[in-house]
């Protein structure tokens, strides 16, 4: 028998990632200081493409703020900003994620909890576990994985 989560949108928020409304909010609010920075050491092309990508996130704002929709349904809906926008995703979500990853945030909270009692109960070992997910992250990949770990190597100790 298959195991089948599906996780809904906000579910890394307890691991310090942002909601989707915090997500667009962050996007509307100006450049992430790692693009800023890339293009203070640019020079050449690179500069001109940088340039064209600030051109393009200052209209993707503009176009942004006109609207209810999230930054998934945004870039969706307008196909000239999908670069832009998953750059902003990026640039926005990987370091929250890394932070949660390098912390012990991972094995706390509800992904945990959960993912411990999977290992506590053998049984479900023998189910087919999938998760669909809804998120940017890659949070609940880490966490089996952390924990695949830490579990495996309790095991090899005893």
């Amino acid at each position: 028998m298959k195991t089948v989560f599906i996780v809904g949108a906000g579910a890394s928020v307890p691991y310090g990632l942002p909601t989707g409304e915090e997500l667009r909010q962050r996007i509307l609010s100006g450049l992430p200081p790692q693009i800023t920075h890339y293009g203070s050491q640019a020079s050449g092309s690179e500069l001109d493409t940088y340039n064209g990508l600030v051109s393009l996130y200052y209209e993707l704002q503009s176009a942004l703020q006109k609207t209810n929709l999230t930054i998934d349904q945004f870039i969706a809906s307008r196909p000239k900003f999908n670069d832009v926008g998953k750059l902003l995703i990026a640039a926005h979500v990987l370091p929250k994620e890394l932070v949660a990853i390098l912390s012990d945030e991972l094995t706390r909270n509800w992904l945990g909890w959960l993912v411990r009692r999977w290992y506590d109960n053998q049984y479900m070992f023998s189910n087919d576990v999938e998760f669909i997910t809804f998120n940017y992250d890659r949070i609940i990949k880490y966490t089996r994985c952390i924990l695949t770990y830490l579990m495996c190597s309790r095991t090899a100790h005893i």
